[in-house]
């Protein structure tokens, strides 16, 4: 069986790797979409929300400085012509540093069109309308203040018109700036939603395949590969009935290890009946021979014993002969004439 060069920790690793990676672009997606959503924000609220309200009080600044300066004209008293004026001046300086700050602002071609536009007829209306009546008010010519209050009248309406559809782009913008951030918010989410399916597909994918390589390199589940070394560790060397266990395996590896085991204690087994057959045929020869033994002691102590018998028969015999060899010398000697 042919084996990864790929340790288990490894193909761990790779897997894990895999998946975080997959985690690491889903969030940098995630990031990039929040950013260009927090852009748009930023460009609603501050090119757009700010300068609308900008827009709002220059346009409001322009209508009360009219107001103001009918209403001196129509009261004639110095106090209140003077105080009215005054009014106008602070407004007026109010008025142009909010349009400086308006056109400060990040404007499309559109606007900067208008913003060139509303900058000639604006000034035309002061140069030629509220700044002359301010002046002849402020100097009580009410005759010219008059005529100024007239140029104002006939000069108003572009100014206004102009002011008008600047504040209508600005909402314009903002809805199309709205809309592209809208669009954009969609495809990302939609991304998002694609790059999680295809992160949880490779990630599962990716789980089975570790999973299953390694359930490959053990042949068992990990508790049950446990167990047989448990049951190898306290002598039990039974087959277990399995279906069917990879070739290389861990557990095919524990299951020719039971076999070599279960070999090498029959073996064991065969010798030491053989040695013990070999003790009993031993113990037979050794009692054998010790019978063997006794026997010839017994044959032993019988044949002395006729030795002796025959000892003490060959001492009378001797001692029978000495006493016939002298009787028969003494008859001899008592026989008359001796030999």
């Amino acid at each position: 069986m042919k084996r990864s060069s790929l340790s288990t920790a490894q193909r761990l690793l790779l897997g894990f790797g895999l998946v975080i990676t997959l985690m690491a672009i889903c969030i940098a997606f995630s990031y990039r979409a929040l950013t260009v959503s927090n852009a748009a924000m930023q460009t609603i609220y501050e090119d757009r929300t700010v300068a609308l309200e900008q827009l709002g009080d220059i346009r409001y600044l322009i209508a009360r400085n009219r107001i103001i300066l009918m209403d001196a004209q129509e009261s004639r008293d110095a106090a209140v012509v003077q105080r009215r004026v005054t009014e106008y001046d602070k407004n007026i300086q109010r008025a142009v540093d909010l349009w400086k700050a308006y056109v400060a602002h990040s404007l499309t071609a559109e606007e900067r069109q208008l913003a060139t536009q509303m900058d000639g007829e604006w000034a035309t209306y002061r140069d030629k309308g509220e700044k002359p009546t301010a002046e002849a008010l402020r100097g009580q010519n009410h005759d010219e203040a008059g005529t100024g209050l007239k140029a104002i009248s006939k000069l108003s309406p572009p100014v206004q018109k102009t002011l008008d559809a600047l504040m209508e782009l600005q909402v314009k913008v903002a809805n199309d700036t709205y809309k592209d951030a809208s669009s954009v918010n969609s495809t990302t989410l939609t991304a998002l939603l694609g790059m999680e399916l295809f992160a949880v597909i490779v990630s599962v994918a990716a789980a089975l395949f570790i999973v299953r390589k390694i359930v490959g390199v053990l042949g068992a589940e990990p508790h049950e590969l446990a167990l047989e070394a448990t049951r190898i560790a306290e002598g039990d060397l039974t087959q277990q009935n399995r279906s069917s266990i990879a070739a290389g395996s861990v557990m095919a590896n524990m299951e020719i290890m039971r076999n070599r085991l279960n070999q090498v204690v029959n073996m064991v087994r065969e010798s030491a009946e053989a040695v013990a057959a070999s003790s009993g045929q031993i113990v037979q020869g050794t009692q054998n021979l010790s019978a063997r033994t006794e026997e010839q002691a017994s044959s032993l102590e019988e044949t002395a014993a006729s030795m002796e018998q025959m000892a003490a028969t060959v001492s009378k015999n001797s001692e029978g002969a000495d006493g016939a060899h002298r009787m028969t010398a003494k008859a001899v000697c008592h026989r008359p004439g001796g030999w």
